[in-house]
């Protein structure tokens, strides 16, 4: 089906449609759901991005996105998943060198995008819209990792980290049982904003801390220890004394010290040696 789709110009004439109907959320639903599942087949991945991109459908999703109010109407929240799920499957060939295409301000735009959305599900306690904040965290992790150029300095007035912790340590708790994923994806997102150093104020270093601590109370056995110690390292350095001593990152420490991943274990043991001494001095 999706060859034929590519064959006989049905990207195309798919994406014209959608620009005269993205006020009409359940139109983008389906129509972006059609364009999310082109993407997941491998071996024409790369193609449909580069007709989507040449035919202005990136910037067409992000439109879909900005047109998202949440309501009494259905398929609001289905029409947002779609969007983001395909922005998630176009942004997964951004590392790909065969895939140039996708410019820095529309990588720009497509970040922008999604702290745009994150603003608008505050308080929306929903699956569907759940499992669009996971695409979104993963798909600004895709495009901040695919450029380089992509600094704190194109950022300006907006604070990704910061806008980004608040929502998540605003979830309420069972959000984060509906949706596994949500804590992965937006750690691997902080880590690397922490590598950009993206993290320039105490207060977004202490929230992130704070949501570290949260992430090691929901999963204190998994693999994500490496994003949560990169994140708690880079983090702790801006903080204060006071504040380390009353966050509870010693007992998140001490609960990765007990897992059995020995390579975590020495790592946080290293960190805790350096709070620790940090809190002496």
């Amino acid at each position: 089906f999706f060859r034929l789709l590519k064959d006989f110009g049905g990207v195309p004439r798919l994406l014209l449609v959608l620009k005269k109907n993205t006020c009409d959320p359940a139109f983008v639903r389906y129509a972006v759901a059609v364009l999310a599942n082109s993407l997941v087949e491998l071996d024409v991945r790369h193609e449909y991005c580069r007709l989507i991109t040449k035919c202005d459908g990136i910037s067409l999703l992000l439109l879909a996105s900005d047109q998202y109010q949440h309501g009494n109407d259905p398929h609001s929240n289905l029409a947002l998943r779609s969007v983001w799920c395909a922005l998630l499957n176009v942004a997964s060939t951004f590392d790909n060198v065969y895939f140039p295409c996708v410019q820095k301000q529309q990588k720009l735009a497509i970040i922008n995008a999604g702290l745009d959305a994150l603003e608008k599900v505050v308080g929306v306690d929903d699956e569907d819209v759940l499992f669009s904040v996971k695409s979104i965290f993963w798909v600004m992790y895709k495009v901040l990792h695919s450029d380089p150029r992509l600094g704190p300095n194109d950022f300006e007035g907006r604070d990704p980290v910061g806008k980004s912790v608040k929502f998540l340590l605003d979830l309420p708790g069972g959000a984060w049982k509906k949706e596994a994923r949500l804590l992965t994806n937006s750690l691997w997102f902080f880590s690397l904003c922490c590598e950009k150093n993206f993290l320039l104020t105490r207060k977004n270093s202490e929230a992130l801390i704070l949501f570290c601590v949260r992430g090691v109370t929901l999963d204190p056995s998994s693999a994500l220890h490496y994003t949560l110690h990169y994140t708690m390292v880079c983090a702790f350095k801006k903080t204060e004394k006071k504040f380390i001593r009353k966050c509870g990152i010693i007992g998140a420490l001490a609960t990765i010290l007990e897992s059995d991943k020995d390579e975590w274990s020495s790592k946080a043991h290293h960190l805790l040696h350096n709070i620790l001494e940090f809190c002496k001095e």
